[in-house]
């Protein structure tokens, strides 16, 4: 499988390295290639970029969509219906605390199936994500 970053990549991003890294890398690298997808740019025979910049965009938004998945505690291998839920209220001696906003699940969720800000700025910036008329 085509993967953009490793997991000594991500070590300049986290300190929190999963045991199963590389699943998290294979899937965001999908992401990234599903992104960058109607791009246009030189690629060597294994499919990777060539350009410097086009190298180190990729990369940088595969660390980045990695570490949004541990800081939220998701693991995209199980999919949005496996993922641990989230409590909406706690009730101890009589006190109650609801700490679960109503899309704060969703928006979790949503985040194996797309690209956070980070990643995508990463992308745009490098050119990759670029929309205009090219000659």
């Amino acid at each position: 499988m085509l993967t953009y970053a490793t997991a000594d990549d991500l070590g300049a991003y986290t300190n929190e390295i999963p045991d199963d890294v590389n699943v998290y890398i294979m899937a965001a690298s999908n992401l990234v290639r599903g992104a960058t997808r109607a791009a246009r740019y030189e690629v060597d025979q294994a499919g990777k970029p060539v350009d410097p910049w086009h190298i180190d965009a990729m990369k940088a938004a595969v660390c980045w969509t990695v570490v949004e998945w541990i800081a939220a505690g998701l693991h995209p291998a199980a999919g949005k219906a496996g993922q641990a839920p989230v409590p909406a209220s706690s009730a101890i001696a009589g006190a109650t605390v609801a700490y679960d906003a109503p899309g704060q699940r969703a928006a979790e969720a949503a985040s194996l199936d797309h690209l956070g800000a980070l990643a995508l700025n990463e992308l745009r910036d490098s050119g990759l994500l670029y929309a205009g008329i090219r000659t």
